[in-house]
């Protein structure tokens, strides 16, 4: 388990059941899922539901008043800006969320809401437009049990390593992609795990469940390209949730088949791409970009890294690209590894908002 160690724990709460099955579905691994904790997952599409729900969230937020509901706090042209809004709603015993749009959230922070701009729209989140104006409309999503796969097992601590089956949610490694924004330890992926998804997603009796890992930043846990390794460590970081590393995903998933996932419908919603929706060609090719300012990166450097790793490479239809916390073992430090909808291996500026989110976790048994 290098990498990954456990800090002491003391009162934790009582105990959250673990529940198990056997793994099934695309791209079965043989490991066995548990079932813990809760997260927007399906989209709800019963007509007389979504009504219902429509009816019990009350008025829609607009951009001057949020009536009732949270803003994301998504970017768009490198400043927040209201353009989607959520609320939960309990309804005949099971719980919902509402997204509210008024506009699409672009792919990377520092663009426009252009539909080029973004993947919601092919993945079935799509504003009809009136004029030049788009029409505001609100999806609903029910909350389902997190699947998770048993990745590794600690017999001495009676502990579990759990990793996300799907991709959950879509955010941004950090805000912006400028000098040192791939440092895992300070970003704002870091922070959302450990507050926004750790808070959404479990009980107190769950949270009691989870082990504050020790999680390892330094230049041992990024790529063994033949790169030259120099300043790319970080401290490690005492965490409930986190992301996997370049080297934790090469012990546990050596082959690229085995590292294709698939999003939820929640994920789609908030931009995550999906293959075979709309291709990265469609997204990078110069020709297509209305303006070329809003595809510049922060700097020359980032421009030239990012697009010699654009590739017109496509996976299976349906499967999705993930985040991973290891930083980029070259010049440039605004791009972190992730991972390709075929399994591949590759490099992105943290400001992409259109790639999955795949949590892990340390559980007791």
């Amino acid at each position: 388990m290098k990498g990954l160690h456990f800090m002491p724990l003391v009162g934790l709460a009582a105990s959250a059941m673990l529940v198990m099955s056997c793994s099934g579905g695309a791209h079965a691994d043989n490991r066995d899922t548990v079932e813990f904790g809760y997260y927007p997952q399906a989209r709800v599409s019963d007509e007389t539901l979504v009504a219902a729900l429509n009816g019990a969230a009350g008025a829609v937020p607009t951009v001057d008043n949020d009536n009732g509901w949270t803003d994301f706090g998504y970017y768009k042209a490198s400043t927040r800006a209201k353009i989607m809004w959520y609320r939960d709603i309990d309804h005949d015993g099971a719980k919902y969320r509402g997204v509210h749009m008024i506009s699409y959230r672009p792919r990377q922070t520092n663009l426009g809401s252009a539909t080029i701009s973004t993947v919601q729209d092919n993945n079935g989140y799509m504003l009809q437009s009136e004029g030049e104006n788009l029409i505001p409309q609100t999806f609903w999503f029910k909350y389902e049990p997190i699947k998770w796969a048993v990745f590794d097992k600690d017999d001495g601590k009676n502990a579990k390593l759990l990793v996300a089956r799907i991709a959950l949610d879509a955010q941004e490694f950090n805000h912006t992609a400028v000098a040192n924004d791939y440092d895992y330890t300070a970003s704002f992926i870091r922070t959302w795990l450990n507050d926004t998804f750790f808070n959404t997603s479990f009980s107190d009796a769950e949270k009691g469940k989870i082990l504050t890992t020790a999680v390892d930043n330094s230049e041992s846990q990024t790529s063994n390209f033949d790169i030259e390794h120099s300043n790319y460590g970080f401290e490690t970081t005492n965490d409930k949730v986190f992301l996997l590393s370049f080297q934790e995903v090469m012990k546990y998933l050596p082959a690229e088949a085995s590292r294709v996932r698939f999003s939820s419908d929640y994920a789609k919603c908030q931009g995550v791409f999906t293959d075979g929706m709309k291709s990265d060609s469609d997204l990078y090719d110069d020709k297509k970009i209305t303006s070329d300012a809003e595809e510049e990166p922060d700097s020359e450097e980032a421009a030239a890294e990012e697009e010699s790793s654009e590739e017109a490479v496509s996976g299976e239809v349906g499967s999705t690209e993930w985040w991973l916390r290891s930083p980029s073992p070259s010049k440039t430090t605004y791009n972190v590894w992730r991972i390709r909808s075929t399994g591949a291996f590759d490099l992105k500026m943290t400001n992409h908002t259109e790639y999955g989110i795949i949590p892990a976790i340390w559980v007791n048994n």
